[in-house]
């Protein structure tokens, strides 16, 4: 896929996928705004609601705090009461005491003996269980009740002695046991008093505290409320600025897409059509809705997923891909696509999804069968009258046309060579063609390659003699059994040394050997020339590659690689620059293993 044509895919693909997905499409900058909007709003809201959690535990207690004000208020209250019942009822006891003595009346004496046995008495035993969790309270009113035990004793005494006529008792008495009652009466109501006061004052601090916390705690609320609504708002600016750059970009990237020819595609690890372009479209006969969101099964159809899968699965695992496939449009018409499937990876080196390109190369594939008949059709062409010339060359240069000056004969070698030349160049374009159109023979039998290896040796001495070069093969096995075709392993040979023997300084060797592996048999040729430059390596193999400025047809070695393979075995090379280059191949054995003597 073309840089631009993948960049433009990647661009809009996250748009594509966050839209399908419902999600907020952006890129990192957005994504860290969008975060900073959402973690500064979160935290108001959460601010917010600590506050009223913390007014609401403010009021709470504040309400616990008046109850509780509230039921010690009545409490103490109902001590009060008390003790000032059981001091007005003392004095009451007293009066009546006292008027029975002074005047005998029965009703005052039936009175008295009321209050002081039952009404008193009663109205203590209340006022003591209210204190109870009060010692110093209980100990005053244990006085109390000794000290009105006297008294009612005594005043018990003065009616008795009325009764019997006996002489009055001393009042003298009767005063500070009163006196005495009135103290502990009023210093049981001091403390009482003094509680209801600290009950006040503690439920109107609170009530206070609560007051203050809950001012100050809304306002603060209310300006954190009001802080997230602004950033809530301006959340929502931002974001409806990013979608609309983001819809202006998507759009200009479709017009971008659709206008080129190719089929542009992405598809997510599911297999399922996020985007494509108009050109996908329409080679399909499908609508955009046929297509986006879709499976690629439903939408290429089971044929063409069938021929597909394999590549989309090196795809998804992380491998670029490329193929061609022949894919048979709506109205019945051939056409020949050169398709590529490009991983898509996230910032973690995970594979996401696959970019898919296809172009329509029927046209290229015409002209190519075109070029490939024209170069045939000359080959044989010129393949006819140069083994003629070639003929009446050698006829002349073996003196059976008779002797010719020496300045001629130089001619007709050179004429001879380069007639030779031709005629191997021929044989080489018309071998390229027949590996191209699928025409090319290879038969595989049983063969020797050390005898083999031998001969295309002997067949490449001369050459080697006349540029200087020494053969070393001298390390050969007797034997090589293995499969393949016997005049192309000759072929291969001749080819590499050919090679080595070209690109080798004047007074260098050239290293043959072989290597019998248990399942295979290996031959090395090695050079000791300048080696193939590293920008060229990748590129061996290629048709009419040429290096420096040796001159030859650049095809010796992509038709060895094409002949190697198609015997079922492996080419390839080792080279480093100023050191030299060394080229292998290795094919099946022609017996298992343990048949090795």
């Amino acid at each position: 896929m073309p840089s631009s044509l993948l960049s433009a895919a990647r661009l809009h693909k996250p748009v594509r996928m966050a839209r399908m997905q419902g999600a907020n499409p952006g890129g990192d900058e957005r994504d860290v705004k969008a975060n900073a909007f959402r973690t500064i709003f979160n935290a108001a809201i959460a601010a917010g609601l600590a506050i009223l959690l913390l007014i609401a535990v403010l009021a709470y207690q504040a309400v616990d705090a008046a109850i509780t004000s509230g039921r010690q208020e009545t409490h103490t209250q109902e001590v009060l009461t008390g003790v000032e019942e059981i001091f007005a009822q003392s004095e009451r006891a007293a009066a009546a005491a006292h008027r029975y003595a002074a005047y005998g009346d029965a009703a005052a004496l039936a009175d008295f003996r009321a209050l002081a046995s039952s009404r008193v008495p009663k109205e203590l035993a209340d006022v003591v269980a209210l204190t109870r969790e009060d010692a110093e309270q209980q100990q005053r009113l244990a006085a109390l009740g000794r000290v009105l035990g006297e008294h009612f004793a005594l005043l018990e005494r003065l009616t008795m002695a009325r009764q019997s006529g006996a002489p009055a008792l001393d009042y003298d008495k009767l005063n500070p046991m009163e006196e005495r009652i009135a103290d502990l009466a009023a210093a049981v109501r001091a403390k009482e008093t003094e509680l209801l006061s600290a009950y006040r004052e503690r439920a109107g601090r609170t009530a206070r505290d609560a007051q203050l916390t809950t001012f100050w705690g809304g306002l603060l609320t209310m300006l954190l409320v009001g802080g997230a609504w602004w950033i809530a708002r301006r959340y929502e600016h931002e974001r409806v600025l990013v979608e609309g750059r983001l819809r202006a970009a998507e759009e200009g990237v479709r017009r971008l897409t659709d206008s080129v020819p190719g089929l542009i595609c992405y598809m997510d690890r599911e297999r399922r059509l996020i985007y494509h372009n108009r050109t996908y479209r329409d080679v399909l006969g499908l609508s955009r809705e046929q297509i986006e969101g879709r499976h690629a099964y439903v939408v290429v159809g089971a044929e063409v997923y069938a021929q597909s899968r394999v590549y989309m699965d090196r795809a998804l695992a992380g491998e670029t891909v490329a193929f061609e496939r022949v894919h048979v449009l709506p109205s019945g018409e051939l056409r020949h696509l050169a398709c590529s499937y490009t991983p898509d990876l996230d910032g973690e080196g995970r594979v996401i999804g696959l970019y898919g390109m296809h172009l329509d190369i029927t046209e290229r594939k015409r002209a190519e069968a075109m070029k490939g008949e024209f170069i045939a059709q000359v080959s044989h062409e010129l393949r006819t009258p140069l083994t003629s010339i070639l003929g009446a060359l050698e006829i002349v240069n073996d003196g059976i046309a008779g002797e010719l000056p020496p300045h001629a004969m130089r001619m007709v070698r050179i004429a001879h060579a380069n007639t030779e030349r031709l005629l191997k160049l021929v044989a080489e374009i018309l071998d390229v063609q027949r590996m191209s159109a699928g025409q090319f023979e290879v038969r595989c039998e049983p063969i020797d390659v050390a005898a083999l290896v031998r001969q295309a040796l002997d067949a490449s001495a001369g050459l080697a003699h006349k540029a200087g070069i020494t053969l070393l093969a001298d390390k050969l096995p007797e034997s090589a059994p293995a499969i393949g075709d016997a005049d192309r392993v000759v072929q291969v040979v001749g080819n590499l040394v050919s090679n080595a023997v070209k690109f080798s300084p004047r007074g260098s060797t050239v290293e043959v050997t072989m290597d019998l592996a248990p399942r295979a048999v290996s031959v090395a040729v090695k050079d000791y020339g300048e080696g193939i430059p590293r920008a060229m390596q990748p590129r061996v193999f290629e048709r009419f590659l040429q290096a420096g400025s040796i001159q030859g047809t650049g095809l010796g070695l992509a038709i060895s690689k094409g002949i190697v393979e198609m015997m079922g075995g492996v080419i390839g090379f080792t080279s480093e620059e100023g050191r030299g280059s060394k080229f292998h191949f290795t094919l099946p054995r022609a017996v298992p293993a343990d048949a090795e003597a």
